[in-house]
């Protein structure tokens, strides 16, 4: 609960990239919702934690019915899958590389480009039919 900063909409976490570090995932309006329910939801409680599940692999369980609902194809891959649909999506909607590489946390844009652009040709002839 301490890593939660409602006064700048996003969450303190752990950098797993550089130890030691810490960073900061940027909520969305919608994102907000969900946290301040579950914020809601740990006091009621009187747990210090966000997020408690006993099954260690509920993530993947409510990810899996996520991605059912949405309509995403992730290959059965869980939270990966799922943060490659997400970033999909980011390009599909026009975000800029730049963006969408701070936005999944890439320290290097080549993972960005190389893992998670899926190519689609007629996406391409549209958006260069609408910059000509």
């Amino acid at each position: 609960m301490d890593d939660l900063d409602f006064k700048y909409n996003r969450i303190i976490i752990a950098n797993k990239i550089f130890k030691g570090q810490q960073e900061a995932l940027l909520l969305t309006p919608e994102a907000l919702k969900i946290v301040e329910q579950a914020r809601k939801l740990a006091e009621f409680r009187g747990d210090e934690k966000l997020f408690v599940w006993d099954d260690t692999n509920a993530p993947n369980k409510i990810i899996k019915r996520l991605e059912r609902k949405l309509g995403m194809k992730a290959d059965g891959r869980g939270l990966q899958g799922f943060r490659r649909a997400f970033c999909n999506r980011l390009f599909e909607r026009g975000l800029d590389i730049v963006d969408i590489q701070e936005i999944m946390r890439h320290r290097n844009i080549e993972t960005t480009l190389n893992y998670y652009k899926e190519f689609k040709q007629s996406l391409l002839v549209k958006k260069m039919g609408e910059k000509l």
